[in-house]
């Protein structure tokens, strides 16, 4: 459902995805969440690449993106500091990669 959401909205509904998914969890009610109490606030882009299942869903949304969507996304994955750790997962891993293919081409 929510790749479908992705694939028929219009470039501004992509945009508040990406807006809404590369927020901080700072201020969000599940702030004292186990997962979301490390050293730094992931953003919930990076736990949906790392997710079995929600890696689809950002894969959509690279795929239905504008050029500088993608390069957005890129740079708040840079900008989360997490980058690592979606390198040694291995769904982040093939989403990141899948990214700087997007980009490159």
């Amino acid at each position: 459902m929510a790749e479908k959401s992705i694939v028929y909205g219009g470039p501004q509904f992509k945009e508040e995805i990406v807006e809404l998914l590369t927020q901080t969890f700072e201020n969000s009610k599940y702030h004292h969440q186990e997962i979301l109490t490390q050293k730094f606030f992931r953003i919930g882009l990076v736990l949906l690449m790392n997710n079995p299942f929600g890696n689809y869903v950002v894969q959509r949304l690279i795929d239905c993106s504008s050029e500088s969507t993608r390069k957005k996304i890129y740079k708040e994955i840079i900008a989360s500091g997490s980058l690592y750790e979606i390198k040694q997962d291995h769904h982040g891993k093939h989403v990141f990669a899948f990214l700087e293919k997007q980009i490159e081409e």
